[in-house]
């Protein structure tokens, strides 16, 4: 399926990334929604808890990254390109604020890494309501 519409040009770029500047506390690419999180909990003062997340609805059928062909990745990249350069962009300055919080957010991971990595595993054997009563207890204390 192809899909038509004005071409995305530079000037695009620029005001999505003006945009992002004047309007958004922090911006992170997807892998780093977790320390996202944890920045904006640190700015706001949160309870860790209050990052307590499940993931329910993970995709099974998506083909991986290895199994496409070079020339489709190619073209994707080609048709793609402000974008790949404004995740680039929000990378980078997500790492500089990022930053600003140290030592505090590298903890503030390991700890919550830490916590997570028990929940997903108890998930697996136990029912929501325990794990969830489990989560309360680990993010409380």
């Amino acid at each position: 399926m192809q899909i038509s519409g004005p071409e995305v040009e530079r000037r695009h770029l620029e005001q999505a990334k003006r945009n992002i500047e004047d309007h958004f506390l922090a911006a992170a690419p997807l892998e780093k929604m977790t320390d996202l999180a944890l920045l904006i909990r640190r700015v706001y003062g949160w309870p860790m808890r209050r990052l307590l997340t499940e993931y329910k609805a993970r995709t099974r059928q998506r083909p991986r990254t290895d199994r496409v062909s070079a020339r489709l990745l190619r073209i994707i990249e080609n048709c793609n390109a402000h974008d790949l350069e404004l995740y680039e962009w929000v990378g980078k300055r997500f790492v500089a604020q990022s930053a600003l919080f140290e030592p505090d957010l590298s903890r503030d991971e390991y700890i919550f890494g830490a916590l997570s990595r028990v929940l997903n595993g108890v998930g697996k054997v136990i029912p929501w309501t325990a794990r969830k009563r489990l989560a309360q207890l680990l993010f409380y204390a």
